[in-house]
């Protein structure tokens, strides 16, 4: 039988008659006689294991953290162009990661040709496999064949471009996951504010805090365990927002078995016309978070249409900041809402009017607290979530600093939906919401580049945060003024 690299260790082990590859399996440590992994595995991919197993051992006896590999930028092209025959996604296309778990490779950045050249000019011994010199098995004949044909009549430079092209990819990829992770959050936290807003009514938000805040910071310590020390990728991040809304819940559900509990399951009346009443009155805080996807989708293909990829690197910051500006405005909803909608009920417009002047007070000085520090530290924000290049860093103080003129009004907005939940005028509540995300924001994103060039797109949020905050100011003016006084 004629064997190669790519030969499943199945069909080895079948048509060797007297088993004798047997022994030279289990001398190496391949012990892959009566395996379930032989009947799809390669020699080649049982010897990469057996190989990271050994290094493993190797880490483990010399007390190392982190095991360097020689994958260089040969590699790392061969590897890209194996997965576009194959039909890879976008993951398998950005190539091998310069880290996975305490796995390095400080040399993809460097040719073969490089590496050889140091290591003739310094006199440092090395070892080739002669193996990669026959055009047996499919990564042998791309290195040997197919690659130096491409690069001989398409493209000399064929392994730069390609490496470049996967250093793009993983760029997008890590943005995919990012944005997928945030969806996570943002549901794990709907579902934790939702039964935090019974605690909170109930006379116990601090322990609808805490559920919150458990959950959460076993998020943020999870994702690292998981997606870096157990190398579980974007899986990892989900296991992490999901144990984490389930220790929420249950610190939350302790609530209703303790003796301050005063809630209790009653027969509903009239269900369908509270279910339609419960469904407008909380849609308009329900469409903040979907249209937060819309407007991201919307933002990166206008951003990718008339600018550049570094101002849509520089774009993602500014959405993870943007995050963090919108929870001080949920913050505030969140806290008065209830004390509000008790007050409406018992007809105490005067305590209405009490609490909604410190929430103004409160989402004024986030407003002015995220708008100041922005605009005197606009690199800041680009350092912290990214490595940024010379050329971003020249770009990210302008387009930091026009965006976050949008913070200035962001929570006053984000409050008035809740605030005019809480008086029940819905309609008021929905056309903020939908101005916000959709209508207005949604229209500028289209025409502004159109009429004033593509940086004119960073002035989207702001003229619709404006524009929004003179409608909403207005309204709570008008209802506030009609509130009924102490019964």
């Amino acid at each position: 039988m004629f064997v190669t690299k790519d030969t499943i260790i199945a069909e080895i082990l079948q048509n060797d008659p007297t088993q004798g590859c047997v022994p030279i399996f289990l001398a190496t440590g391949m012990h892959c006689l009566g395996c379930m992994a032989a009947h799809g595995e390669t020699l080649e991919q049982a010897g990469r294991m057996l190989r990271y197993d050994f290094l493993e051992e190797a880490k483990a006896f010399f007390g190392a953290d982190k095991i360097a590999v020689a994958h260089h930028m040969d590699d790392q092209a061969e590897s890209i162009l194996l997965h576009l025959v194959r039909g890879s996604g976008l993951m398998g296309l950005c190539g091998m990661a310069p880290r996975r778990g305490d796995i390095i490779r400080p040399l993809l950045c460097l040719s073969k040709a490089e590496i050889e050249s140091y290591l003739t000019n310094e006199n440092l011994p090395y070892c080739t496999d002669a193996t990669n010199f026959i055009a047996e098995g499919t990564r042998n004949k791309l290195r040997l064949e197919t690659i130096p044909y491409l690069k001989r009549e398409f493209n000399p430079r064929l392994v730069e471009s390609l490496c470049a092209m996967g250093e793009m990819l993983s760029e997008d990829e890590g943005y995919l996951c990012q944005i997928a992770e945030n969806e996570l959050n943002a549901a794990r936290r709907e579902c934790g504010f939702d039964r935090a807003a019974f605690l909170r009514n109930d006379k116990s938000p601090g322990l609808a805090t805490l559920g919150v805040l458990c959950g959460g910071i076993f998020n943020i310590f999870g994702d690292y365990f998981f997606v870096f020390t157990c190398d579980m990728g974007i899986y990892g991040a989900g296991l992490a927002t999901a144990i984490g809304a389930v220790i929420t819940t249950v610190i939350q559900l302790t609530h209703f078995v303790s003796r301050k509990n005063t809630l209790r399951l009653i027969k509903p009346e009239k269900l369908r016309r509270k279910l339609c009443e419960i469904s407008v009155t909380g849609f308009s805080t329900f469409f903040i978070d979907v249209a937060m996807g819309i407007l991201t989708v919307l933002f990166n293909r206008q951003i990718m249409r008339c600018l550049s990829t570094d101002a849509l690197a520089i774009y993602g910051p500014i959405i993870q900041i943007s995050t963090f500006v919108q929870c001080c405005g949920y913050s505030v909803g969140q806290a008065s809402q209830p004390i509000m909608s008790m007050n409406f009920g018992a007809g105490k417009g005067d305590r209405i009017r009490e609490t909604l002047r410190f929430a103004l007070w409160t989402a004024a000085f986030f407003g002015v607290f995220w708008t100041a520090l922005s605009m005197a530290c606009p690199d800041l924000y680009v350092r912290i979530f990214m490595t940024p290049t010379p050329e971003i860093l020249a770009m990210a103080p302008a387009i930091v600093r026009t965006y976050a003129l949008s913070f200035l009004l962001l929570p006053f907005n984000i409050f008035s939906t809740y605030y005019f939940q809480a008086i029940m005028k819905p309609k008021a509540a929905f056309v903020v919401s939908v101005a916000r995300g959709l209508v207005i924001s949604g229209s500028l994103i289209l025409v502004l580049p159109r009429i004033a060039g593509g940086n004119a797109l960073w002035l989207t949020m702001p003229i619709t945060e404006l524009l929004v905050a003179l409608y909403s100011a207005s309204a709570l003016r008008r209802y506030t003024l009609t509130l009924p006084e102490v019964q």
